[in-house]
């Protein structure tokens, strides 16, 4: 093979290997609006996102396994809302209440330090909830994230498991937990 061939074969994978990380239209342009940036965890590939009336999200990833899913939402902020950056406590609650049926999440504020220096933002919390609606059909357990950017947006992440082990492995390696960020 002549060095041009190979390298026109180089380019080709590589521009195949470009469009098969690619993100939806609809969902990186939410990214360009809002001062994001998306990674795609290791060991994930993007999914279909399942119709349900409990929670909308954007889009989504299943591991490999297809133990875990990651479902991304991104709410630009309404400025013309009245305190458009205190909403995101009342919609991480709302969730949690049509995801587990009317369970009560408990939330937990991530550290201001850790936030602005992992993920651009300005607050957040988290919270488990039990699945038990459509949107988690086939797993048991979400853990609902979400990140604010004052004036910005707020992200919700959804973790959908079945074991715990496999979540905290999943979480504590590659980029997963840091996936979505702001820039």
């Amino acid at each position: 093979m002549n060095t041009f061939t190979k390298a026109l074969l180089v380019s080709a994978l590589l521009t195949l290997s470009a469009s098969a990380q690619s993100l939806p239209g609809a969902f990186q342009q939410l990214l360009d609006q809002t001062s994001m940036q998306f990674s795609m965890p290791p060991d994930f590939q993007a999914a279909s996102i399942v119709n349900n009336e409990d929670v909308g999200y954007d889009f989504a990833v299943r591991s490999n396994t297809g133990d875990i899913e990651i479902r991304y939402r991104i709410w630009p902020i309404d400025k013309t809302q009245k305190n458009p950056n205190n909403l995101y406590e009342p919609m991480i609650t709302t969730m949690g209440l049509n995801i587990s049926n009317g369970k009560v999440i408990q939330l937990e504020r991530y550290p201001a330090d850790g936030l602005k220096s992992e993920f651009g933002a300005d607050a957040g919390c988290t919270g488990l909830v039990p699945i038990d609606s459509q949107f988690g059909k086939g797993f048991k357990l979400c853990v609902i994230s979400v990140i604010h950017k004052d004036n910005i947006a707020d992200a919700y992440v959804f973790y959908l498991y079945n074991d715990p082990k496999t979540i905290m492995s999943a979480l504590s390696t590659g980029n997963v937990f840091h996936a979505l960020k702001f820039k």
